[in-house]
């Protein structure tokens, strides 16, 4: 049956169209949907991946553009409208690297690769190092796509190895399999980003095409068929491995490379991740593999996703793993982000406002202003609560990214469940007369809604902490430690001396609410744990104030006071390791 008789090639037909109509009608995000739902048929269609292009275009994603107006061209070569998008696209695809023989070989394979510049030449470097040191094994690659890649180390087996290499380029040839629920980026689904199932297809005679233009067809043994079918029956063929490239994208995919191969590659071998930075399901296989072989891989970053490491040549032990980030630093860099008037000279201390020169001013809501894998540590204490939803999301990952791996995140947040329980627990006795609980309730009611609902600063809290005496006292202090009792103390040394600024046009209450005070969301463990595991955390695990990953933590006194009490005793303490 020919494909133009292919029921579902008739189906996908009349999807590009509705797609087209979508685009047309500026329903970007319907016609999106539709081309996604299209390429999951893993069908060569002319035009579908030109329409994607089209689509990334107006939502201002080049790259992502440019490489559906290659996945176009794989198989529609004459399809003139995309060549000439693609010259579009490409006038700004410039190296600045000298190296006058690779950026020679990089014209060549740039129209065949998805992998950045710098990726490219970190793939020349560890490749050519690798003859040069003439490091016995082979080279493998596992994700192809349109074969640039591989062509290029076989560029480099054939000008510089000095013993006799092959390259294994293992790839499905028709686009990603199905990714599982480990397969996101930034929280979300990998078929929601437009590069889900089908996306990244080549046929294997994209591969052959390039390394004919490089003359070097008899370096590279082409293996078709997903990494879980032909990576088991290869290995005896492989032999010893002298470099890896890792670009399955997915969690089981990565999983299946390491699984397989990895007892195969040389002691001090190179492998290079091409997906690390980008997919959480990518990472989390190998940050797992780490601690399945007391393994600690030095990982080295290329650029905003690819990373590459050598096999280490010993192993640690495993109860080391959780710290591992800390194990060789004896001056570790700490990272305290919204710290208020509690930071140590120890931590580099930011804050949306800087109070003293030891204080960094920056807005959070931007981002986090360091380099990837930059700290050992990450903590913020009743922080998170304060960004919408959907932004802490985003905030977590930039604490996750300037991380270093097997570094510790740490956060104290309001303690969702335990108001609730002390709602519950104060509802039934107040109702049943119980005047202590019934001032209890009062407080805990103001816990729960005050700090989302408030539009003038300070809110009932304050009006409730300004009697005297106050209701329920011993309860609050209870529930809110040290610093309440300080706030009192200066209250009524005042003589309840504090001004309140009435808001009241809508705009201010806006401003108010985006002021930092007002909380956005609140955490119970199973909400803050989920999030913690969805950014791509492991080992995940609720802590007391005083019990901490981070070495030497209490004596920065951020979660206690010197005479050991518990800071703000209302919350929440989580801790989870990269």
């Amino acid at each position: 049956m020919t494909l133009q008789n292919n029921s579902n090639y008739q189906l996908v037909i009349e999807i590009i169209k509705q797609a087209a109509d979508r685009l047309d009608e500026n329903k970007l995000e319907e016609a999106f949907q539709l081309l996604i739902r299209a390429k999951a048929y893993k069908l060569p269609v002319e035009n579908l991946d030109l329409l994607r292009a089209a689509y990334f275009m107006q939502v201002n994603q080049m790259p992502a553009a440019r490489e559906s107006v290659y996945e176009e061209l794989s198989y529609f070569p004459e399809n003139q409208i995309a060549i000439n998008l693609l010259k579009q696209l490409e006038s700004s695809l410039k190296s600045n690297i000298e190296d006058e023989v690779f950026n020679t070989v990089l014209e060549k394979v740039k129209p065949y690769t998805m992998l950045s510049i710098e990726r490219l030449y970190s793939l020349w470097q560890l490749a050519k190092n690798i003859c040069e040191q003439n490091l016995n094994g082979n080279f493998v690659e596992c994700g192809v796509a349109r074969g640039g890649s591989s062509a290029l180390l076989a560029y480099v087996i054939k000008h510089y190895s000095k013993i006799p290499r092959k390259l294994y380029s293992f790839d499905s040839f028709e686009g990603m399999p199905e990714p599982t629920s480990h397969d996101t980026h930034g929280g979300l689904a990998a078929n929601d980003t437009g590069w889900g199932t089908g996306t990244c297809a080549a046929p294997e005679a994209s591969l052959s095409q390039v390394c004919e233009k490089l003359n070097v067809t008899e370096f590279v043994k082409p293996k078709k068929g997903f990494f879980q079918n032909t990576l088991p029956v290869s290995k005896n063929e492989i032999g010893t491995i002298a470099l890896l490239h890792m670009d399955g994208d997915w969690y089981e995919s990565t999983k299946s490379i390491l699984d397989n191969l990895y007892d195969q590659v040389n002691q001090n071998g190179a492998i290079q991740v091409d997906d690390y930075g980008f997919w959480e399901g990518c990472r989390k296989a190998i940050e797992e593999f780490q601690l399945s072989k007391n393994i600690k891989f030095d990982i080295n970053v290329i650029d905003n996703t690819g990373v590459w490491f050598l096999k280490p040549n010993e192993e640690i032990p495993i109860e080391k793993i959780d710290n591992n980030a800390f194990c060789n630093d004896s001056q570790p860099k700490l990272l305290n982000l919204g710290c208020g008037n509690r930071y140590h000279d120890s931590w580099t201390n930011i804050d949306f406002i800087s109070a003293n020169e030891k204080i960094l001013a920056y807005d959070l809501k931007q981002g986090v202003p360091f380099n990837d894998y930059s700290f050992h540590a990450v903590y913020h204490s009743h922080l998170l609560e304060h960004f919408p939803k959907a932004d802490a999301a985003k905030f977590m990952k930039e604490c996750y990214r300037v991380l270093k791996p097997g570094g510790v995140i740490r956060i104290a947040v309001p303690n969702l469940e335990e108001i609730a329980r002390q709602y519950l627990l104060n509802l039934d006795k107040a109702i049943s007369g119980d005047t202590e609980a019934q001032s209890r309730y009062d407080w805990i009611m103001l816990e729960l809604f005050d700090q989302a609902v408030r539009n003038y600063s300070g809110g009932e809290m304050l009006q409730y902490w300004k009697q005297d005496p106050m209701p329920a006292e011993d309860f609050v202090i209870e529930r809110l430690g040290s610093e309440v009792k300080g706030f009192l103390n200066s209250i009524r040394s005042n003589g309840n001396g504090v001004s309140q600024s009435k808001i009241t046009t809508a705009e201010q209450i806006g401003q108010f609410r985006l002021s930092g005070e007002i909380h956005q969301w609140m955490y119970d463990r199973f909400s803050l744990g989920k999030l913690l595991s969805q950014t791509g955390f492991n080992n995940v695990k609720v802590c007391k104030a005083h019990e901490s990953s981070i070495p030497n933590f209490n004596n920065y006194l951020l979660d206690l006071e010197p005479d050991g009490s518990v800071r703000k005793p209302d919350s929440l303490f989580m801790e989870a390791i990269k």
